[in-house]
């Protein structure tokens, strides 16, 4: 679970806040680099520009703090022109402070000048599109991590102005798959390289993690890079193109000395009780029982029937 804290702002408001900052970054062949290589070339990753990526202009940075946040991801839920616009992103994005273990957030406010910004390329400049964020749909830290944002804008709107929405898998993804983590780096990236950079890997096996409190249940190991500022991240299939999971946490090498399971460092729990840290890889959150809470209209609605997530 990683926020990224980037301005004196931003320090005044989270005073109290979660300010976690992972790092846990691989090499091309999965190898886990040391945190000290964060803007390594050896780094699996790549920056994206505007021209060439096109097709992954809808993920982009959920402003939290004035210039800082996690990452977001513009979704296709089937509205119609008039219809709300939503993005996803990690419950512990929903704000500078994290909700309780148990906490289940619908139709919330958010923190004022929360927004989402499209585009989010190194060289798009003026293109980067600002859209607040209206409310909280729904978020949650219980068994997952995900938030439903919507926009201060409608689905037709958003698609009109060039964006590219992204639907999510309604199944879980197979050990194996191959996948794409597309987000905006920022802890410890230099601060002109902090804009939307693509890394692929697999979808591994499953664990149930436990993180300073949170238990997440179910959770898809994978080795894409990923820092503070990854968070929230989508996972997308490259077969089908669809969001299969959403990157929430790893184990920051800074966060060793802390008790197993504290923040920033994530635990496996077995079975029996058991639990261990596993320094070798991330984690990412499953989404695929988001799709059947959106009504046949694109709306986002908990209770509807048929809707999968914790109420």
């Amino acid at each position: 679970m990683k926020l990224k804290i980037l301005s004196a702002l931003a320090i005044v408001l989270a005073t109290a806040a979660f300010t976690p900052e992972e790092e846990v970054v691989f090499d091309d062949n999965g190898n886990k680099l040391p945190d000290s290589s964060v803007n390594s070339p050896l780094a699996n990753w790549k920056i994206l520009k505007l021209a060439e990526s096109r097709a992954l202009n809808g993920v982009g940075l959920v402003d939290i703090f004035g210039g800082g946040g996690c990452t977001g991801a513009f979704l296709d839920t089937g509205a119609g022109p008039d219809g709300p616009a939503y993005v996803l992103s990690n419950g512990h994005c929903a704000g500078p402070n994290l909700m309780k273990p148990t906490d289940v957030l619908v139709d919330k406010a958010v923190t004022p000048g929360m927004n989402f910004r499209f585009n989010y390329f190194i060289d798009a400049g003026p293109a980067v599109r600002k859209v607040a964020i209206k409310r909280i749909a729904y978020a949650t830290m219980h068994n997952t991590d995900v938030t439903v944002f919507e926009l201060d804008a409608t689905f037709g709107q958003v698609i009109k102005a060039g964006f590219i929405p992204h639907r999510i898998a309604a199944q879980d993804p197979a050990r194996g798959t191959r996948v794409e983590m597309v987000g905006v780096p920022q802890s410890g990236v230099r601060r002109a390289e902090r804009f939307v950079r693509r890394s692929t890997c697999e979808i591994g096996g499953r664990a149930n993690l436990r993180e300073g409190g949170y238990d997440f249940t179910g959770a898809f190991r994978h080795q894409c890079s990923s820092v503070g500022g990854s968070s929230g991240s989508p996972v997308i299939s490259l077969e089908t193109h669809e969001i299969v999971a959403i990157n929430n946490t790893g184990v920051d090498d800074k966060a060793l000395d802390e008790p197993e399971c504290a923040i920033d460092r994530p635990c496996e729990v077995a079975s029996d009780g058991r639990v261990r840290t596993d320094v070798n890889t991330n984690y990412a959150q499953r989404v695929s029982d988001i799709p059947s809470c959106f009504d046949g209209k694109g709306v986002f609605n908990i209770r509807q029937d048929g809707c999968r997530l914790e109420k």
